[in-house]
């Protein structure tokens, strides 16, 4: 705006930066358990860089330009203009998430999250989002978004004045390579089975660290392709409006079959790519979570009341349902002993082992979507894409299994783990560890959410009957799921202390006996009936150890 004063705008780039670092202050001390707190340095040094920035910009006008009174004037609305710009994408790209963020529970399975990132990457902070919108979205992630940012900043400086922007940041503390958000409903913040899908999110994070979906070279399946863009060529033009009648034109009469092929193909590759990535996110969640995951994304879809239609984004639910269950039978979990399909003789629950109720589960998920898998529709680019990824899936498969397979939740790992999971859980415990050759183990992740799962799937009411009738099944599912929120919680904290080589735990985390005893029923819900006497007094107190940890959260060194 020419009708501006500069002094104007010089002003604003002030004021809009004092007001940004209090809103940055404000949200560093109400995060919780500091989390995002590497990103909000960051931002701090974004807005840090952008003040130095035009603090040398203006310095430079004053210094060079006295005699140029109208092009001063001019340099220096143009670098106030700038920054206020870089300002404005602070406050419009950042703010938001930071704001979003602090209002969440995240807490309760972030600590997990960032421990099964750090396998793949060390430098990462991840921080989850809740969203008004039913969707669980990767935000793809921000790469030394601080060091960008100076780059571009540098650039508009001087050979006399290079690296006075950067000198601002580097002194200030290292920044992690990876900045990045997961977004979630938030409708479904309080509910540990349905954030399993979380795996599939961060499988993407996974993807994009290691570059898996640029190891894949594919070309579009040929013959889907050609019979596609014939029928594109073919397609009909609409006839406009209140015009003459004439013979009826093709789009390959209007544009011609060489200017259209190019369009076409692009628009191919993309929805082809935009299918590898999410073939490859699942294929990395359900080796990391194993069969949770399966059972988590059919509850999605019937949550999200998803038709089985593929979209630009994503492969038909159907297809991937399919996908995710032949991976499941790679992992072992179809030769289960004692396994049928649903019709098949039956067996007591009690004559079953875990493996094989939960084989039993997938076998019947199998049949109904086996028999829905030849509806799926696919026309045009849907079609080529799909029978692309039919040809590429093995390749795809060899690609991440080598990435996944030491962490891997194969059956054997499932048959080990999860029937001690069950067992608490029957019980109203949350299963926060596991007594295995002699000695205590935190649970794993995995085998927490299969248990979960497995027993939601299979024999809820079991559960539910522990409760007095008066109390809503809702409110007996969300109990249910704060048992498995604590187990996740308190298996970390554990975990956290047996990675301090046992020492002083008791100095460290500043237990005393009142604190011990005043944890004694933390982890039971108040409407469960009383728990019989079959609990040791070592697990009892190793509970009443971890009550006290996660009420003295302050005190808990971080990982």
């Amino acid at each position: 705006m020419r009708s501006l004063e500069t002094s104007v705008f010089i002003d604003a780039v002030a004021e809009k930066t004092a007001s940004l670092r209090e809103l940055l202050l404000e949200f560093r001390r109400e995060s919780l358990r500091n989390t995002s707190q590497h990103f909000i340095r960051g931002v701090q040094a974004v807005v840090d860089a952008v003040e130095a920035f035009h603090e040398n910009r203006m310095r430079h006008a004053d210094q060079n330009f006295t005699n140029q009174p109208s092009f001063q004037d001019e340099q220096k609305r143009f670098y106030s203009k700038l920054s206020l710009q870089l300002l404005a994408q602070v406050h419009e790209k950042y703010l938001p998430l930071l704001y979003s963020g602090r209002q969440q529970n995240e807490y309760l399975v972030l600590p997990s999250i960032r421990r099964a990132i750090s396998l793949f990457q060390a430098d990462v902070e991840l921080s989850l989002v809740p969203s008004c919108e039913f969707n669980y979205m990767y935000d793809g992630g921000m790469e030394n978004f601080v060091e960008k940012t100076v780059e571009i900043l540098e650039q508009y400086l001087d050979a006399k004045n290079k690296g006075a922007v950067r000198a601002v940041v580097d002194s200030e503390q290292k920044h992690p390579r990876w900045i990045t958000f997961v977004h979630f409903p938030v409708v479904e913040r309080n509910s540990a089975l349905n954030l399993v899908i979380l795996a599939h999110e961060i499988g993407h994070l996974i993807d994009q660290i290691r570059q898996l979906y640029k190891q894949l070279t594919f070309e579009l399946e040929k013959e889907s392709y050609n019979k596609s863009f014939e029928e594109v060529c073919g397609s009909p033009m609409r006839a406009k409006a209140g015009g003459a009648k004439t013979d009826q034109l093709t789009f390959e009469d209007v544009f011609t079959r060489a200017a259209l092929e190019p369009q076409f193909r692009a628009q191919c590759i993309a929805v082809a790519t935009n299918w590898i990535r999410e073939v490859i996110a699942d294929l990395l969640a359900i080796h990391a979570v194993g069969p949770s995951y399966f059972f988590a994304f059919s509850e999605l879809l019937a949550h999200g009341a998803q038709e089985n239609r593929p979209s630009e984004s994503h492969p038909a639910p159907c297809f991937r349902l399919n996908m995710l269950l032949d991976e499941l039978s790679f992992m072992g979990y179809f030769s289960a002993p004692g396994a049928r399909a649903e019709g098949a003789e039956d067996k007591s629950k009690e004559q079953r082992s875990d493996q094989s109720r939960v084989a039993a589960l997938l076998l019947a998920s199998r049949a109904r979507v086996v028999s829905e898998l030849p509806t799926t529709s696919y026309k045009g680019i849907m079609d080529v894409s799909q029978k692309t990824i039919e040809k590429y899936l093995d390749q795809i498969r060899s690609l991440v299994r080598p990435s996944i397979s030491p962490y891997s939740y194969t059956a054997d790992k499932y048959q080990r783990e999860v029937p001690l999971v069950i067992d608490a859980l029957a019980q109203g415990i949350a299963p926060i560890e596991a007594f295995v050759n002699g000695k205590f183990q935190p649970n794993s992740i995995p085998a927490i959410l299969n248990g979960g799962w497995e027993i939601y799937k299979s024999d809820i009411r079991s559960f539910y009957a522990r409760f007095r009738d008066n109390v809503p099944m809702q409110e007996r599912l969300s109990n249910f799921n704060q048992l498995l929120f604590k187990a996740i919680e308190a298996s970390e904290v554990v975990r956290l202390c047996r990675k301090l080589e046992n020492r002083a735990c008791e100095q460290r985390c500043g237990v005393d006996t009142k604190c011990l005893a005043r944890s004694t029923e933390l982890w039971r819900p108040h409407h469960l009936t009383p728990l019989g006497s079959g609990e040791t007094s070592g697990r009892r107190i190793r509970r009443r150890l971890v009550g006290h940890q996660i009420h003295n959260k302050s005190k808990i060194p971080n990982n």
